[in-house]
């Protein structure tokens, strides 16, 4: 049985193949199938992986889950001997992570349904776009009050208030632009909200 530490990257992964006497090698893959593929070839079915949960941990996971034995994923704030590393390499994490999975010595996280990541997923654009919104209220916002304009959260909140906004007259033309910007950026932002 194989220990193997996973550094993943947007496009590649770094593998670390840890032997049973502790001997180790390297070996880079590109995330696409190809090198999916490639990477699936290169491991047995008693191999252990330690992946560090990220953007593309769970795809990663579900695409190597079948080849070998276990998928561990890590959680990366709480495994201090990687985020607090002063040696930040792709090889140097890889041969961390395949090091303390063979002690069983990390924190872990558990790997949710598909349908709790998909929840995740909507919930966390959701959450982008609720910030958008607000940024932009606030653009509008600093676009009055430079102007020494009275701004209430009902001008941008409601279609009443955005169109006495639209109308409004007397503002230089810099922030005149930014209000029209706002304002017609703000209707697509709180539609798909």
């Amino acid at each position: 049985m194989r220990h193997i530490g996973i550094d993943l990257h947007k496009s590649s992964f770094v593998a670390c193949f840890l032997e049973d006497d502790d001997t180790y090698h390297f070996a880079t893959y590109g995330i696409a199938a190809d090198g999916l593929a490639a990477f699936r070839a290169d491991v047995a079915s008693d191999d252990r992986i330690a992946v560090e949960v990220g953007q593309s941990a769970f795809f990663f996971s579900d695409q190597v889950c079948s080849a070998v034995a276990e998928v561990v994923l890590v959680a990366t704030h709480n495994f201090a001997v990687i985020a607090k590393s002063k040696k930040k390499t792709d090889r140097n994490d890889a041969l961390t992570l395949a090091r303390f999975l063979k002690l069983d010595c990390l924190p872990t996280v558990a790997l949710p349904t598909p349908r709790i990541r998909e929840l995740r997923r909507l919930f966390s654009a959701r959450e982008a776009l609720t910030k958008m919104s607000t940024q932009l209220k606030n653009m509008g916002h600093a676009a009055l009050t430079r102007n020494g304009l009275p701004s209430r959260k009902a001008d941008f909140a409601s279609e009443k208030g955005r169109q006495r906004l639209a109308k409004l007259e007397g503002l230089p033309d810099a922030d005149r632009l930014i209000l029209d910007v706002v304002l017609r950026q703000m209707e697509p932002v709180n539609r798909e909200l």
